[in-house]
């Protein structure tokens, strides 16, 4: 992490980033970099208590003080759920009637191995680490064009190289069948969060508002809580090898912070450096325009 912020004293002073999933791991450890280069840095998640004892922890650790020495962090009074249009809608209006800039949306939350359905009836983990995201970034589009240049940052996963979206099959993805197999679905979910970010990018061009996907990287948090099976009892073999919340978070303040040229909109990052995903559904701009309209679909049925 240090290495990304070097030279960047103070580049956050006066402006606001949203991160979401910040109350442990690489969220919180995301929001505690931005906010000690002197980010206004609003956390969010499922639980205030959690958010709490989240902005506690960061104060301390940056010594921190309620004049926003350093960079502040606050919590708004409505928790996120992303798998609650609703509680979506509640947060973006809370989010817009503080009358605050959005220079950094952070989409970080998302979940792993969770069985069921959203709140409208959609695969859990894609409808959380997709459609929420999808859902919440539209909602704050207006506030992040009218706060440009603005930067939409959003973490993907290496495993999107194993997921399996096409034109044909993403109504069957959102869909919650028993025994349904979740570790898939998380690919699919990761894959997702490029082609949106690429689809993002393409309708933003020219806005000031550009937008960065990324891979985190193998990190050792409470993200994989959920896991089960083979993949777990790998994960749990090879823990010395994790890397911790700080190195993981390093990639996500850098497409944050960092100076990019156009070139940079809407690609894909891991190691603090440009990468080429590698899957045959980013190579095909039909796959993430059928997406978008999905998510656009979506919106318009919840509405």
């Amino acid at each position: 992490m240090q290495n990304v912020l070097r030279g960047k004293e103070n580049c956050g002073k006066g402006k606001v980033a949203l991160v979401t999933g910040a109350n442990t791991g690489i969220g919180k450890t995301a929001a505690k970099g931005l906010a000690s280069v002197g980010f206004h840095v609003v956390i969010a998640g499922r639980t205030l208590s959690a958010l709490e004892a989240a902005k506690t922890s960061i104060d301390t650790d940056l010594g921190l003080k309620s004049d926003g020495d350093g960079g502040r962090v606050t919590i708004l009074k409505t928790p996120l759920d992303l798998s609650s249009v609703a509680s979506i809608k509640a947060y973006a209006q809370d989010f817009i009637e503080q009358k605050m800039m959005l220079h950094v949306l952070v989409n970080n939350a998302g979940v792993s191995n969770f069985p069921g359905k959203t709140k409208e009836g959609l695969e859990y983990t894609m409808g959380v680490n997709w459609f929420g995201g999808f859902l919440l970034t539209n909602l704050l589009l207006d506030v992040l064009k009218q706060s440009q240049p603005a930067r939409v940052v959003i973490v993907s996963s290496g495993l999107h190289t194993m997921g399996r979206v096409t034109v044909d099959n993403i109504d069957k993805l959102l869909e919650a069948p028993a025994g349904n197999n979740m570790n898939q679905a998380y690919n699919d979910s990761k894959l997702a969060n490029i082609l949106h970010t690429m689809a993002l990018a393409k309708r933003l061009a020219g806005t000031g508002i550009t937008c960065y996907s990324l891979h985190p990287g193998v990190v050792k948090t409470e993200f994989g809580r959920n896991l089960s099976g083979c993949f777990w009892c790998c994960l749990k073999c090879c823990a010395c090898c994790l890397r911790n919340a700080d190195d993981g978070a390093a990639t996500t303040v850098y497409c944050a912070t960092a100076d990019l040229d156009a070139n940079a909109n809407g690609k894909y990052f891991a190691d603090a450096r440009m990468l080429n995903p590698n899957n045959a559904s980013l190579k095909d701009d039909k796959v993430s325009e059928a997406l978008w309209a999905k998510g656009e679909e979506l919106t318009k049925k919840f509405a």
